[in-house]
């Protein structure tokens, strides 16, 4: 049933792997999902993270409710929340995440962490959805991360919607970090 967890999410974890507790409520119902995750005692944050990580990343068909009702048990900050719906490319929740948020700083931190994750995994049309509401320094992450994942297509997509000398900065950037790291 699992599906396979994208490498850039990893990162923003403290552990590298899923246990079979975790894995294995990804097998279960909805109703069962949610009565295991009430009665599961978790010793620590990343355990929590960990079940998040299982649920959301492995569920074959990941309803919003149930996302919203697993980050409501397990307390999951909104930033792991949207970071790994980008990166699965779930505009849905990306959409819902963004549109429940009252505070214009979080506001601003979530698009910002959204368009950078799914340009790392290739997701366009969260970029075509949240383009106007990012900085120049979060596109010229999001090109980058979306070079080092060879996605073409949003490389392509970047290119067509920031200015030239955007896209010329942040290659002349590219270029003198890979210099640098050859000598």
């Amino acid at each position: 049933y699992a599906k396979k967890i994208p490498q850039n999410i990893w990162k923003h974890f403290e552990f590298s792997h899923i246990s079979a507790a975790a894995l294995a409520i990804m097998e279960k119902n909805d109703a069962e999902i949610l009565g295991c995750l009430q009665t599961v005692e978790f010793d620590c944050h990343n355990k929590k993270l960990e079940f998040f990580l299982a649920l959301v990343c492995g569920h074959p068909n990941l309803s919003i409710e149930l996302f919203t009702e697993t980050t409501r048990i397990l307390g999951t900050n909104q930033g792991y929340q949207i970071i790994v719906a980008a990166s699965l490319g779930r505009n849905d929740i990306v959409r819902t995440l963004l549109s429940n948020m009252d505070d214009q700083a979080s506001l601003e931190r979530l698009h910002s962490a959204a368009f950078i994750a799914a340009a790392a995994n290739g997701h366009i049309e969260i970029l075509q959805e949240i383009l106007q509401h990012t900085t120049r320094d979060n596109r010229r992450k999001a090109f980058s991360s979306a070079a080092i994942g060879v996605h073409i297509n949003v490389l392509r997509y970047l290119e067509e919607n920031i200015s030239k000398q955007e896209l010329q900065e942040q290659l002349d950037s590219m270029k003198s970090k890979s210099l640098a790291s050859k000598y």
